[in-house]
Formats: structure tokens, C-alpha cells, sequence
């Protein structure tokens, strides 16, 4: 039993057949990925944006700050990104391809050995320009495996990540940049030792910033996916 669909770009049939099921692609585009989640997934979301924004915009600026004279590292503006939701499956498989000539790709992603998920493994073949991957790998699910009570499949496979980025507007990541050029024109003996207390928690956690308002950021959401990291590189 086979399906077959079309887009513009890419072709692509499903079939059934004694030896397992699989999933047959096709295309002459030059460059491109694909993921497949072949035993589905779950997704977690956080819904209370507001009240999150609200709690990054009275902070932000504290986190900055913490993260690049405290820590030392290098952040840009922007850099700092709260992650909101997430998919999460227990198998995934994806192939990209890359060709510098038209030519036909064909990916043929196939089950083998069991017909049972939490012990079903898959393999991609591939004709043309393009390379595939499967995971998890064996190993590195054999303790999780070993201590599972059920004997189920554990979706613990991060495939696609939601984050909600947020960056100062212009005067107020001013002002810290001001501030740390200030900062470093002081040596340490004339400062005094610097303090490893971290940023700002809020009402929960302790110090909370009075330099930030919510005027003072704008916001972003954002989905990253293993398959959009992957096709980037391609580029």
C-alpha cells in the first residue's frame, strides 16, 4: 500500500509493504532538509505571555549587566533569549542535500527490525546528493532504557524549540554600555573586589533591578527546529 503527495518543490510517498513501512522522497531542488518524527511527539507551551514579558522587561537590563561584567562574557543586544516552549519525540530522522548541478535526490526513509516503537530502528537511503541521520542512538538511550519502569518509548528528543527574544531599545542598552566603559577605567584596587552575586530574580529571588521598564524592550517570538539549524549550514 503506497500514498503519494506533491508540492512544488519536493515529492513524497508513504508505503506499507512485508518488509516495514518507509517514506520515499524526491527532488531536483538544489539544497534542502527534511525531518521526519516517525512515532509523533508532545509539545509543551508556555501561555502566559504577558505576564512573562512583564517580568523580563523589569529585569533584563540586570541580566545584561550580570551576564557581561560579572561572568565577562560577550553578549550582543538580543542575545539573551527565554525559551517558551518545546516538541519533543522519541525518534527523528533527517537528511539534507546539497548540489551544485540539477539532479534528481531521491531519500527513502525506512523502518527495520521491530514493529514495536520503543525498540524500532530506522535507516535512510540515499541516491543523489543528499545524507541522512537517524537518532537517538542505541547507546545513548541504554540506561534511560534500563531504568524505565514501562518499557516504553521516552520522548526526550528536543526537535523544535519556541523562544521569546527580547533586546533593550537604544537607551537603555546605552546606558549599560556606558556603564561598562566606565567600569573598566577602574582597576580592581580601586573598585574593590568585584561581587559574583548574580542578576536580578524579582520578587522571589532577591535584588530587582529599578533601572529597566517595559518601554524599554521589544519582543520576539521564534521557533528553532533541528531541520532549519541543519539547512542553515547548507547555505
Amino acid at each position: 500500500m503506497s500514498t503519494h503527495r506533491k508540492s512544488n518543490l519536493i515529492s513524497w510517498s508513504e508505503y506499507i509493504d512485508p518488509f516495514g513501512r518507509g517514506c520515499i522522497f524526491e527532488t531536483s531542488a538544489s539544497e534542502g532538509a527534511i525531518l521526519i518524527m516517525p512515532d509523533g511527539g508532545t509539545a509543551e507551551d508556555l501561555l502566559n505571555h504577558k505576564l512573562v514579558k512583564k517580568y523580563i522587561a523589569k529585569h533584563a537590563k540586570s541580566w545584561y549587566n550580570y551576564i557581561r561584567e560579572v561572568r565577562g562574557r560577550e553578549v550582543k543586544n538580543g542575545d539573551i533569549r527565554l525559551v517558551i516552549g518545546f516538541d519533543k519525540v522519541s525518534s527523528w530522522g533527517i537528511a539534507t542535500f546539497a548540489q551544485n548541478i540539477e539532479e534528481r535526490v531521491r531519500l527513502e526513509f525506512k523502518t527495520i527490525d521491530s514493529d514495536q516503537s520503543a525498540s524500532r530502528t530506522y535507516v535512510w537511503n540515499c541516491v543523489g546528493g543528499g545524507s541522512g541521520r537517524v537518532g537517538p542512538q542505541e547507546e545513548e538511550m541504554d540506561d534511560l532504557m534500563s531504568n524505565s519502569a514501562s518499557g516504553s518509548s521516552i520522548k526526550n528528543q528536543t526537535v523544535f524549540v519556541r523562544t521569546l527574544n527580547f533586546n533593550l531599545r537604544g537607551e537603555a542598552w546605552d546606558d549599560l554600555s556606558c556603564h561598562e566603559i566606565r567600569s573598566s577605567v577602574h582597576s580592581p584596587s580601586e573598585s574593590g573586589s568585584q561581587s559574583n552575586q548574580g542578576p536580578s530574580l524579582g520578587p522571589s529571588g532577591g535584588r530587582s533591578s529599578s533601572g529597566s521598564e517595559e518601554g524599554n524592550v521589544n519582543f520576539e517570538a521564534m521557533q528553532f527546529g533541528l531541520s532549519v539549524c541543519l539547512n542553515q549550514r547548507l547555505q
